[in-house]
This record gives C-alpha cells, structure tokens and sequence, in this order.
C-alpha cells in the first residue's frame, strides 16, 4: 500500500530513484525534481510541505532553507547521496529536529576502484608508456632522446597509507591487501580491535606519511581535516610517495602539491578532486592551480571528481537514498543518520515506536500541554534485552513527551530542546529483572504552586504490537496506543459506562474496544475507549458535568489521538 508523501530530490539522482522509493511504499507521484543549481528562493518555496529532500553536492541546503522549511512540521529527513554532507547545515538541522542521512556504502566500490587504479596505473607507469608508444615510439629499446624512462615497479609489498578509515577506507584496505600490500592507516575514530581484525596498523598522521609509499585520503572535510596535509605534514614524505586524494580537494593545503613535487623528486599526485573545482575551468585559465606545470604532468593523474559516477555507484545512490527516505516516513527508523545516534541492527524498531507512545501518552495523562504544568524529570526504565541501549531509547521517550507541547520535537533534538526547559533526563537501571522486554517511563512535572506529581506507564510488544501495561497505579490495562483513544478516571459507583456511552452516541462517536481496571482497594476506576474519532471538548465537558450530578467524581478525562 503506497502512502502520500512529497519529495524533493535534486535531478542528479539516477532515474531509478522513483521506482525504488515506490517499492518501498511511497508513491512515484510524491517525488518532484530540481534542478541542483535551483536558486535559495526558489528551493524554499519548492520545500514547502515537503517530507524529505534528497541532494547530491548541490544544492546547498542553508541554515536559512532549514529554518524556512522546518517550521511546516513536515520535513523530517535531508539525505546527502553520496558520503560528504559539508553542503548542509548540520547545526541548523539539529536544532530543527531533521535528521541528516548520507549514503556511506552507495560509492565504496567505485571510489576503492579508482583509488587502486590510480595506485596501478602509477606503479605500472602506464600513461608514459601509452603515450610514447602511441607516437610509435617504442620506449623499451629506442635511441630517441625522450627524457628520463620512468621505471615500472610493483605494489606488492609496498605500504598503502590511509588517512580515514571508513567505509571506503575500509574498501581501500580490502583492495590493497589482496595485492599483498601492508596496510597503514590514520584515524581518531577508528577502533584499533576493528583495525587488528582487518589487518590493519593504526599510527599518527605524521607516521602515516613517513612510512607511505602510497597515501589515500579518505577523510570527511571538518575543521579539523581542513589543510590537515600540508607542506609540514608533507616534508616527512618518502621522495617516491604517491599522494592520491578522492575525498575532498580542501584536506590539500594549497601549494602544498607543488610543494611535494618539487621537494620530492620521485613523488606522484593523483586527484579526482580540487579546490575549487566548481569553478575549475575559471581558476585554471587564472593559474590558480600552480602544480600544472609541464615540468610535472608525468608525475600526474587527473580525473574530473569521478569517483562515484559509474553507473553501478550511480544506482547504489538512489536505492540507498530512497531506503533512508522510506525507512523514516514509512517506518519510523533512522538509517545512515550522521547527526543522531545510528541505531544498531539488534534493536527491534517497535520498540523505538513504543518508546515514542509510551511517553506521549504519559505526558497526556500528566496533562503537561496545559500552561501551568512544566515537566522538571523523565525517568524510564528498559528492561531485560532493551536495557543494552537505555540512552538510544531515552531520545524517543523524551520526544514523545516533548512533542506535546514542542511540535517540532524529533529524535534528533530532543534532548536539546529537553536541556533548554531544564528537563532532567535519566535512565534507570531496572530494580527487578524481567524475562521480556518493556519499558517504564515516569513523568514529574511541577504546578506554578510549586506542587509536584508523578506519573507513570509501562509498555511492551505483545501478540498484537505495542500494548501498554499499566498506567499509574492500575495494572492489567492492556491497551493498544494506536488510533483514538479516550481515558477516564472516576470514582468507582454505578451509572459511569452508561452516562460515557449515552453522550458519545450523542456526538456520533462510535465505540470499538472499552477496558475497565481497578485500583487495589476498588475506590477508583480507569476506562478506556477506542473511539473512531477524537471526542470534543464540548462533549468530554457535558460528560464531566453529567457524571458529577450522579455523584461520581472524574479525576481524569483526556483524549488522545496516537499518530
């Protein structure tokens, strides 16, 4: 069943997207391209309503575009095909609650590729030899004065260095291994148990260069790698270091590739990207790039930024981009989010959900979107399997609470919008052990008298998806937290279920499931309704009244809708 959704995509993306969104369940008529050069404007006015946009390098997605489309409270995810997000802004997207996504595995293979055939077609000098040959000289053996015959030579066992090692950086290693390279990489994040297993060193950037035969740079542009290697970095190079960079041009400090040609003799620089490569042709025709020089076009290989533009890595994009998409709008999971949490393959996404339920409709039990209520603490509990990822779950309660009141709330902010109210979050360890998963989350919120109140609910997955278990003091509710649903608490005397039943046939509300629980002494009752749509103030006021006349006291009336 395919659902409605708008989606903006930049007309990069391979045809295909279209056809993979919709075997995923969102229809082709959702999507609507751009053009990657489309104007601020004009894309704030295309956002609008929008669920999802999906971009390449272009178009850049601003602070200002966020700003401008987040507060429709539809645009939940920005995907960046392709593994760099430095054209969004990350900060702004956070603050918004929209989660960015990237697809890290989409290029592996084709940019790993290129990253060898660079190492290769260097070693094996190839260019030289297909150039002499083809002007019929045969460079082997000839008597003509062409310069100095560059020597062919073997990777195997030199050393491939590796500056990132992520997913492509991983695909490098793979790759270079298999040619019987060693392999030596530099990375902050990178784990040394993940490293050992593949077989792989970890050292400093400094002992990266010094001991590289060949360096690929792998590395996401921050603050941090910008003009990470430079002519420092640079002049403890080996003379025949082969420097590849299929990352980003600005991890090169300028000048710093002249700098390695001139200072090594037998040094080689291969780049499929440059700084400032949008405006190549320009910066060239000024001599902006000072490295192409004749005396060094044999010691280098060029590509125009082509490293995820076979039509494999194409394809990867799109159905990566459309699985981000849908997986959020369609099922509510994060997948590749590079400003919130990733979400590990062992966690059951009902879960997530029921964690979302369970503190939304605890917070519309604690009533915390009337003005007088602040919510000071939420405290939860995951039992038995789900205690492994406490904190993960602690971002989908605190939203469900939070979006109550904060429309805006996502996974992705709601511990910063929790932190701005001055909500204590905190997650307990379980004080009884279960042998089934559930969740426990209490809501303390504080009245402008200064007078403070808890209340709790407890979930789990049942037979028929998320049940909620206990609301406060009253077990065995057993409810399904989906659809509409009306609560009522009331002193436990007769005549309650027929007023209830009278006035909402009055309203033309239809009944489908009533569950009625009692406290431990018998004095108080909960019931609840599954109704076929949200009852009125109006009729939930004449309820109170009615049942107030027969002598029944009502504690709690609240409707909740669960989205």
């Amino acid at each position: 069943m395919e659902t409605n959704y708008k989606v903006v995509i930049s007309s990069d993306f391979n045809k295909s997207f279209e056809s993979e969104l919709e075997a995923l369940g969102i229809s082709r008529d959702s999507v609507e391209r751009v053009d990657p050069k489309i104007d601020k404007e004009d894309l704030i006015s295309k956002l609008k309503g929008a669920n999802a946009l999906a971009v390449r390098s272009n178009p850049k997605v601003t602070a200002d575009i966020i700003e401008a489309a987040a507060p429709s409270k539809n645009l939940e995810i920005i995907v960046r095909g392709g593994v760099g997000v430095d054209n969004i802004d990350l900060e702004a997207a956070k603050k918004h609650g929209v989660a960015v996504c990237n697809t890290p595995e989409a290029n592996i293979i084709s940019v790993a590729e290129r990253v060898m055939a660079f190492t290769l077609n260097s070693a094996a000098e190839l260019d030289f030899y297909d150039n002499t040959s083809k002007l019929g000289i045969w460079a082997k053996k000839t008597d003509k004065d062409i310069g100095e015959k560059p020597k062919p030579t073997e990777v195997y066992g030199k050393t491939m260095g590796i500056y990132g090692l992520g997913n492509i950086g991983k695909g490098v290693a793979t790759r270079a291994k298999a040619f019987g390279m060693e392999i030596l990489a530099y990375d902050p994040f990178a784990s040394k148990e993940m490293a050992e297993k593949m077989g792989v060193k970890l050292v400093s950037l400094n002992e990266l260069v010094e001991k590289s035969d060949y360096m690929t740079i792998h590395a996401p542009l921050t603050d941090k790698t910008k003009d990470s290697i430079n002519k420092e970095v640079l002049s403890r190079a080996k003379d025949n270091l082969t420097l590849i960079n299929t990352s980003r041009g600005d991890i090169i400090e300028e000048g710093a590739i002249g700098y390695l040609l001139d200072n090594k003799s037998k040094s080689r620089v291969c780049l499929d990207v440059f700084k400032g490569e949008k405006k190549f042709e320009e910066n060239y025709e000024e001599g902006k790039y000072k490295f192409l020089q004749k005396k060094y076009l044999n010691r280098l290989k060029l590509s125009p930024h082509l490293g995820a533009s076979t039509p494999g890595a194409s394809e990867r994009v799109a159905k990566e981009t459309a699985s981000n998409i849908a997986e959020l709008l369609v099922n509510g999971r994060l997948k590749n989010a590079v400003n919130f949490a990733r979400i590990p393959d062992d966690i059951d996404a009902r879960y997530l959900d029921l964690a979302d339920r369970i503190g939304y409709l605890c917070a519309n039990i604690a009533q915390v979107e009337e003005g007088n209520k602040h919510v000071v603490a939420i405290e939860y509990t995951c039992y038995n399997e789900l205690n492994k990822h406490t904190e993960l779950f602690g971002n989908f309660i605190t939203k469900g609470v939070l979006r109550t009141r904060v429309p805006q709330t996502s996974t992705v902010n709601a511990m910063e919008i929790a932190d701005e109210q001055g909500i204590d979050v905190k997650g307990r360890k379980p004080y009884e052990s279960k042998d089934y998963n559930a969740i426990t989350v209490d809501i303390i919120t504080e009245e402008e008298g200064g007078q403070r109140k808890k209340h709790s609910v407890r979930g789990t997955i049942g037979d028929e998806g998320s049940l909620i278990q206990r609301i406060d003091g009253y077990s065995r509710v057993n409810i399904i937290p989906e659809g509409d649903k009306f609560l009522i608490e009331y002193d436990n005397k007769p005549g309650m279920v027929a007023t209830v039943g009278k006035i909402i046939e009055k309203y033309g509300v239809n009944i489908g499931f009533m569950n009625i629980t009692e406290r431990q002494d018998k004095s108080i009752s909960l019931a609840t309704f599954s109704t076929d749509k949200p009852l009125s103030e109006e009729a939930m006021k004449e309820m109170k009244q009615d049942l107030n006349h027969k002598g029944i006291q009502v504690y709690l009336q609240k409707h909740v809708s669960f989205r």
